[in-house]
């Protein structure tokens, strides 16, 4: 059971994550149930009234939650949704999914623009699914509060553990074949991928540019992960034993999320993956880093001044790229590929593969005609083709028990 004095800490810890902006209209919303006189107190005092009220506490924290989500603080939402329903010590999930799974040896999918769209479950426990799963690659409590020094360590990388032997790996495997445990060892992946998730992996590979749908708690991130070190290998097999550098970036749509995806992408190993956090500027990893977890603004940033241009970089993650709160922000970035012919946009020599990860497409029973313009706006937005989605019926079931058993 939460104490109290945790959530008193989770207040404060929202009230240093939100903006000027962000605090003034969370309190507009709260309406009559703070005083007039109080309104322009700090966001504690407003917490503590709230409290008084009855409104919150450490058990009740739905009111808190429909707050932030009208104001499309989803991560915010997330966490405070996460500590109500967290009564028990975390599981260390992928020692009990690398337990449970099984590798079915079926063969690849294809892509669509229909298939497995989430209509029947809310909102809230689709976000309470997606964070308890932990995108499958959940790390501890203690690893997620743990503080990461960037600055310490931006000349040096934490060392990979077991390097790869390129000459080892057919990447024909990696796009179209099973993946049996040996394969698995060649490219030193220690948890076990669904079927449904080499599903998606390999038709991602297929499509190029695309957009990934998978439900809450379907392990999206891993996906992500397993298409950055695919992307990696190949760029290194290419290379001919030349010297070459991988860069991608894994672009998040708020900074709350920046160690804890960051935390997950590390689990693929071999991968130097470094978050930059809003004291940092990420020209400064990009030589001894393969994969920087930012935000938007922080590659706009680099992109405005020409510092960093799309030629150099071989892969862009947009993490929930369904997010209307960053969509202008998304949108700058595509534009620096995309619209060429604007003056002060340099040319794209070679273009980097566009991955966008989104998992609530669909929600809320829209129509089909709603749900089909959604994806039209995305793939237009992201200049994919195809929207990537769990097809076969065997890997569709298995999607389903995976995302039952992590949200029990």
């Amino acid at each position: 059971m939460p104490s109290d004095f945790d959530f008193r800490e989770l207040l404060i810890s929202l009230d240093d994550d939100m903006s000027n902006e962000e605090r003034k209209r969370f309190v507009f919303l709260l309406g009559d149930d703070i005083p007039k006189r109080k309104r322009e107190d700090p966001l504690v005092d407003i917490f503590t009234i709230l409290i008084d009220r009855g409104r919150i506490s450490p058990t009740n924290c739905n009111y808190l939650v429909e707050i932030l989500e009208r104001l499309k603080l989803i991560a915010l939402a997330y966490k405070v949704a996460l500590f109500e329903t967290k009564r028990s010590p975390s599981i260390s999930l992928p020692t009990e999914l690398e337990n449970n799974q099984s590798i079915n040896n079926t063969h690849v999918s294809s892509t669509t623009t229909s298939g497995n769209i989430r209509k029947d479950v809310p909102t809230l426990e689709e976000f309470l699914k997606d964070l308890n799963a932990s995108d499958t690659m959940t790390i501890s409590d203690y690893e997620q509060n743990t503080p990461t020094d960037t600055k310490s360590i931006v000349a040096k990388p934490e060392p990979t553990t077991i390097a790869l032997s390129l000459e080892n790996i057919d990447l024909k495997v990696f796009e179209n074949d099973s993946w049996s445990d040996e394969f698995l060892q060649k490219i030193n992946v220690n948890i076990h991928p669904y079927e449904y998730q080499r599903e998606l992996v390999q038709s991602a590979i297929q499509a190029g540019n695309t957009i990934i749908c998978l439900r809450s708690g379907g392990g999206k991130t891993f996906v992500a992960a397993l298409l950055l070190k695919y992307y990696s290998i190949k760029k290194m097999t290419l290379s001919n034993g030349n010297e070459t550098k991988f860069l991608a970036f894994f672009i998040v749509s708020r900074r709350a999320m920046l160690k804890q995806q960051c935390e997950k992408l590390k689990q693929i190993g071999n991968l130097q993956v470094i978050a930059c956090d809003e004291n940092n500027d990420v020209t400064q990893y990009i030589d001894n880093y393969d994969v920087i977890v930012c935000t938007p603004q922080k590659l706009l940033n680099c992109l405005k001044p020409k510092t960093i241009f799309l030629s150099n970089i071989d892969l862009l993650c947009f993490d929930e790229c369904h997010d209307t709160v960053v969509r202008n922000q998304y949108v700058g970035i595509m534009q620096y590929l995309m619209c060429q012919t604007i003056d002060h946009i340099p040319p794209v020599s070679s273009s980097p593969i566009i991955i966008g990860l989104t998992g609530i497409v669909g929600l809320h029973r829209p129509s089909s005609s709603q749900i089909t313009r959604q994806l039209i706006v995305l793939c237009a937005t992201f200049n994919c083709l195809t929207i990537t989605t769990v097809m076969k019926k065997e890997n569709e079931i298995e999607l389903e028990q995976c995302v039952s058993r992590t949200a029990e």
